[in-house]
């Protein structure tokens, strides 16, 4: 094609026609193609300007309509998309800026917007012109592109030096944007070397800089997962613009003589936009984490299929078809490890449903709060992996699970026997917490409250049941036995000389107590020392009556409290020992050594040594009864063991108790 007017005749090159001509590799290649622009401009304004198509001897004559403007309607869909988008950016920042004022991440975000609205409205102007501009407005309109480019690059660099956290001195900012103006100067005056070196190299360099620092971000960020969410974000954000951008045009470029137009593989950088600005207000920055890990994964597998494919088209020569089922070929062969990526690096483990259930329903059935509490707290630990699980102190308790300081806490609301608590910094520290971990909580605890419930009921049925077979036993048995003392109270009265009688008023009642006391199942928390006291009244007692002498020295003061099942457990290990003294060991004298010391964690560590001086019990003999396997089983309620031991000269047992007694949380 060539434009002619009265004989002077100006051919079109393939260069005439590029959108943009910062792809020319030197200021010669520039300057000749802005001054084939200023002859063409010129020629088409001039009357009688010819266009002439075709190959010689078969050219062809069209005379173009010329106008003083351009009428609206012949503008093409490029130049109004480029115009949209740096409008969408411009506003973008302009909404980011307005909110947070004296934010200077905020400011710089909204001199990106600036920059693109700049670059993208002259570049606009220029790729869309029907055949030529005139040189002096064609200048203006590049460099006024090269401006915005160089504007968005510097204000990018300058947003991650001060967010999330600030980095620079105040100086460091002014001087950046000054060495930027400097560099676009010598870009529109030809100082630089080449146009390379005039705009390419420089914003590649910004464009590194931005990701050097965002990675220096990171690694200064280590221990707080709110920023590392944001960096996360902005660096997905950045790969969905530029990697599309780019990853479009090379790769239509590859398969295609007609490659998709730069006008519109700009706006690509619309999500960029807009995921920098939902990173920089942290709009459910709890979802943008998860979301940031899922885009930045599937956007590298993308593109290294993307570059599978233009391998494959170039092995082959051309496209053929031959490339589409190789490469489908190949990227069948790429899923398993593109899944087991994906399963064992990027995404987080997954909870086992059944044990969770378990591990809530070891939390309800505890049989203490102190023991609840540390059930539930392993159980949350567990799960989240908190660096901090303490007790919830706002002001107002909450009713649901609730995500607090952008995902950095979750508040767990009470359960039956544990206060509030709220957790910090998920995954030692390295994720936020998000919203379904706060409905994972919330399922949990209406489990646990459901549970709790149950075991309430079952509770209240047992004392019903207790408390009928207390009156049936009291009706048919405590009764009859009731009569029996009297009547021994009777004849020990007129045989006061025998004392026989006086030993079965005695069994009797001690009789009607244990019977009371496994009728009423659970004992009351009591302290050690008062417990002890009671144990040491019955032994003696008993020995008295047999004529077994019980000596049982007790410290001055004992330290701890005593669940009622702890109690039980002691008071029926000491019943039977000693019992089985009386009924067995033929012994004249039982010796009682007792040693308590406070232990770890507010527990108390007990011993206890019966020792008679009886006949005695064969190391190897055979057991008769049940009195020694009563004794194992009562010293492991206490959660100890027991040990008998025979003789040194085959005369005399002692029976060792060893236990490490938790203290319950009950008044004295």
């Amino acid at each position: 094609m060539a434009v002619v007017v009265a004989g002077d005749t100006v051919r079109l090159t393939a260069e005439d026609r590029i959108e943009e001509p910062d792809f020319l590799d030197s200021w010669q290649a520039m300057d000749g193609f802005f001054t084939n622009q200023e002859r063409l401009a010129t020629l088409m304004r001039t009357p009688g300007a010819s266009l002439v198509r075709g190959t010689t001897g078969a050219e062809r004559s069209v005379h173009p309509r010329v106008a003083a403007h351009r009428p609206i309607d012949s503008l093409p869909a490029t130049y109004w998309f480029q115009l949209l988008v740096g409008v969408v950016a411009a506003l973008i920042g302009a909404w980011v800026w307005s909110l947070r004022p004296a934010d200077p991440a905020a400011r710089a975000f909204g001199v990106t917007g600036v920059g693109v609205l700049l670059s993208a409205h002259a570049a606009a102007v220029y790729s869309s012109r029907e055949l030529a501009l005139p040189e002096g407005i064609f200048r203006a309109l590049s460099a006024a592109n090269h401006l915005g480019a160089t504007l968005f690059g510097v204000a990018l660099c300058t947003l991650f030096l001060v967010h999330p956290r600030r980095r620079a001195p105040a100086w460091l900012i002014p001087a950046l944007f000054g060495l930027s103006v400097v560099w676009w100067l010598a870009d529109i005056t030809r100082v630089a070397p080449d146009p390379n070196w005039g705009t390419r190299i420089p914003l590649i360099l910004e464009l590194l800089g931005a990701m050097g620092l965002a990675g220096w971000q990171w690694r200064m960020a280590a221990g707080r997962p709110q920023d590392r969410a944001v960096l996360r974000w902005f660096a997905a954000s950045l790969l969905i613009g530029p990697g599309l951008f780019i990853g479009t045009l090379v790769v239509t470029a590859a398969v295609s003589d007609a490659p998709i137009p730069q006008a519109y593989a700009m706006g690509f950088f619309l999500p960029t936009y807009l995921g920098l600005a939902l990173g920089l207000r942290r709009v459910r920055l709890f979802d943008l984490d998860a979301w940031a890990l899922q885009l930045l994964f599937w956007g590298t597998v993308i593109g290294l299929f993307l570059a599978l494919d233009l391998v494959v088209l170039r092995w082959v020569g051309s496209p053929s078809a031959r490339a589409l089922p190789v490469a489908l070929l190949l990227g069948l062969l790429t899923l398993p490890v593109r899944q087991w990526v994906w399963r064992h690096i990027l995404r987080r483990p997954s909870l086992d449903a059944e044990a969770l259930v378990t591990q809530s329903l070891a939390v309800a059935y505890a049989t203490s709060d102190a023991e609840r509490a540390a059930r539930w707290q392993d159980q949350l630990h567990a799960m989240f992996a908190p660096l901090v699980c303490a007790p919830d102190d706002a002001p107002r308790p909450t009713d649901a699970a609730m995500l607090v300081d952008e995902g950095s806490g979750l508040r767990i609301p009470a359960v039956t026997g544990v206060g509030p608590l709220q957790l910090r910094f998920a995954g030692g520290g390295r994720r936020l917490f998000s919203p379904a971990d706060a409905r994972l909580v919330d399922r949990l605890v209406a489990l646990l409250r459901q549970a709790d419930d149950s075991r309430r009921a079952y509770e209240e049925g047992v004392r019903g049941e207790r408390a009928r077979i207390a009156r049936d036993l009291h009706d048919s048995v405590s009764s009859p036995l009731l009569a029996g003392l009297a009547r021994a109270r009777g004849v020990e009265d007129r045989t006061a000389e025998t004392g026989g009688e006086g030993r079965m008023r005695d069994e009797i009642q001690r009789a009607i107590g244990a019977m009371r006391t496994v009728v009423q199942g659970d004992m009351a928390a009591a302290p050690l020392g008062e417990t002890l006291a009671d144990i040491r009244f019955e032994a003696v007692s008993r020995g008295e009556q047999a004529g077994v002498t019980v000596r049982w020295p007790l410290p001055n003061a004992v330290p701890g409290v005593l669940s009622g099942a702890q109690r039980a457990a002691l008071i029926g290990f000491v019943r039977e020992a000693v019992s089985n003294v009386l009924r067995h060991a033929q012994a004249t004298a039982v010796e009682v050594t007792l040693g308590v010391t406070p232990s770890a964690g507010g527990a108390i560590h007990l011993t206890l040594a019966i020792t008679d001086d009886g006949s005695g019990i064969a190391a190897d003999g055979p057991r008769v009864g049940h009195g020694l396997s009563n004794l194992a089983t009562r010293a492991a309620e206490l959660g100890g063991h027991c040990q008998v031991v025979p003789g040194a000269d085959g005369r005399g047992t002692t029976v060792h108790l060893e236990a490490r007694l938790t203290t319950p949380e009950v008044p004295a």
